[in-house]
């Protein structure tokens, strides 16, 4: 199914002029990774942090940009927090396969502090929707110019923070599947209501689902739905747009409730089914995972009908899915280098004694992983 669906999907979705903000890396608009970090913001074993990452999914892109902003990982609640830090951005004179555990060598010139001073972000509470909200932002002092021409680098050196000891996470992102080889797919939009629900009391329709690389599984499952009725889960492409009309398109026209709507582009049922005495309804479909689906997006919905399937009477969200990379066929787009317990005198590279000193400090050099950004700009 999916080797079918990576033929179609050359489809992209236009840039919306009023968003301003692009997520990197762009696949992940949308999709929880199931991986989350602590650094650099964690400060799980000292306030120092001094963290690099080089980011080849803008290039080609000319971009003013004016801040950047974190992902706290959903599930976890998270007190305030301040931090003494630095932020250059620079333009890279590596690609994140060729990235140096060597800190200098990895900016192509002197790079443009964008951000000096005291940081401060407010309490997290945790998510109920996947992703989580980017909800950690840091303004810059001044637009920074991207011409696009090269590979990205940002690196950020926290001297002070508040909490250190106690970790925060952030949403990240693995350029191999046997990293993380779960992807949760992002939720569009709002279900509607099972007939005869109370609004105020009851959940409406809410579908959720992720592919595992690792097992070659798909998995879409529906909840609150209404018991024992007939349902289809419609399977489309990544569009804005359906035979014309502007997604999201309400059902009204078919006779459904106004409130239910069309969040995807259907191209043809993925499973007909019948809900259980709960509501529920589920489809795992096994895939082939490799050079034909690595890194494919596609979009579904599970639409339920009353007993005769006459008629529609409710709908789910819908899902936005992304088959995990393979890490040969395609391969991530950003990497880091980082380094962590080093005291007062920033270390020259990423792994082993900074300088001779500070025996116990860690670091690392990783190409193809790094934390996902909402990159604002004009």
């Amino acid at each position: 199914m999916l080797r079918h669906l990576a033929l179609a999907l050359s489809i992209t979705t236009p840039c919306v002029a009023q968003n301003k903000s692009t997520i990197s890396p762009p696949d992940l608009t949308n999709i929880y990774t199931g991986s989350n970090n602590g650094i650099p913001f964690g400060g799980y074993q000292s306030a120092e942090q001094l963290y690099q990452q080089v980011d080849s999914s803008l290039v080609g892109r000319k971009l003013l940009m004016t801040g950047m902003v974190f992902s706290h990982s959903w599930s976890g609640n998270y007190a305030k927090r301040t931090y003494t830090m630095e932020l250059n951005i620079g333009d890279a004179a590596t690609t994140p396969a060729t990235i140096s555990d060597m800190y200098t060598l990895n900016f192509a010139g002197t790079p443009t502090m964008v951000f000096s001073g005291v940081l401060n972000w407010p309490q997290r509470s945790r998510g109920f929707t996947l992703p989580g909200p980017y909800d950690s932002p840091i303004p810059f002092s001044a637009p920074y110019s991207y011409t696009g021409t090269q590979a990205l680098c940002w690196e950020s050196y926290t001297s002070k923070d508040s909490l250190f000891g106690t970790t925060h996470y952030f949403m990240a992102g693995w350029g191999n599947s046997t990293g993380y080889p779960k992807y949760w797919a992002g939720t569009i939009g709002t279900g509607c209501h099972r007939p005869g629900a109370d609004p105020l009391r009851d959940r409406p329709l809410t579908a959720h689902g992720w592919v595992n690389s690792s097992t070659q599984v798909y998995s879409d499952y529906l909840t609150f739905g209404p018991p024992n009725v007939p349902v289809v889960l419609k399977l489309g492409l990544p569009a804005n747009t359906w035979s014309g009309l502007p997604l999201p398109l309400s059902l009204g026209f078919l006779g459904a409730p106004a409130a239910c709507n069309l969040y995807v582009a259907p191209l043809f049922d993925a499973i007909s089914a019948t809900t259980d005495s709960t509501g529920r309804a589920e489809l795992q479909f096994p895939f082939p995972f490799g050079a034909s689906t690595s890194g494919v997006k596609f979009r579904t919905q599970w639409i339920a009908f009353n007993t005769g399937k006459t008629a529609i009477t409710s709908v789910a969200n819908g899902l936005h899915f992304l088959v995990p990379y393979d890490g040969v066929n395609k391969i991530w787009q950003v990497s880091r280098n980082w380094g962590t317990t080093f005291g007062a005198t920033k270390p020259q590279k990423s792994t082993g004694r900074p300088n001779g000193t500070n025996g116990s400090r860690s670091g690392s050099n990783q190409p193809f992983y790094g934390l996902c950004v909402k990159w604002i700009h004009f």
